[in-house]
């Protein structure tokens, strides 16, 4: 990666024209240089890092350090990464993508005929299921394939006897009772 943005700097003059503002006079110290933060976004956007993460492993990692071109003492922090990197436009990421894409199609190393899409799965908080979810859903699928739209407006119902096992839970639909306990489920309920 670090040689096809070495190959283009006209991506880096892109990226240069929204960083420096020329209103302001150049005083104080020096910052990130346009190619360290053009890398550092590459860096953020590859690996998924938080703006606290990519501090972290700068400062932590050569070899990071080194992709990113920052020199030995200077070292961003999580504020000055996240200040600089998004003060770079959409537009002009678009312009850095298609001045990319155009020299990687011309050079053949792309083409239209075949498209590779990565679709990268994300973590999500799903509740298991419990045991009372299952069995509820295996009553809602059977009466759905077992009832015809004919007999859905009737009131069916069928005897479900619920076990000794199911003392304890705390699902309060369930009986609480040691004993056997016997319910009327109806077969067309409003879960259809």
């Amino acid at each position: 990666m670090s040689e096809v943005l070495d190959r283009y700097p006209e991506i880096l003059e892109l990226v240069a024209a929204d960083l420096i503002d020329a209103s302001v006079a150049a005083v104080g110290r020096t910052g990130l240089s346009a190619e360290s933060v053009l890398r550092c976004l590459v860096l953020r956007q590859q690996l998924g890092f938080s703006y606290e993460q990519l501090a972290f492993h700068l400062s932590d990692s050569v070899t990071y350090r080194t992709f990113a071109r920052l020199p030995a003492h200077l070292s961003p922090s999580r504020s000055c990464l996240q200040a600089t990197i998004r003060s770079i436009q959409p537009e002009t990421l678009a312009q850095a993508l298609q001045v990319l894409t155009r020299n990687l199609m011309h050079q053949g190393v792309i083409s239209m005929d075949k498209l590779r899409i990565d679709s990268t799965v994300v973590a999500s908080h799903i509740a298991p299921p419990s045991d009372s979810q299952l069995l509820n859903d295996g009553v809602r699928v059977i009466s759905r394939k077992t009832i015809t739209p004919a007999t859905r407006p009737c009131s069916c119902r069928f005897w479900i006897t619920i076990s000794p096992f199911w003392a304890g839970c705390p699902d309060p639909w369930w009986p609480m009772a040691a004993t056997p306990a016997r319910r009327m489920l109806p077969l067309a309920g409003p879960w259809n």
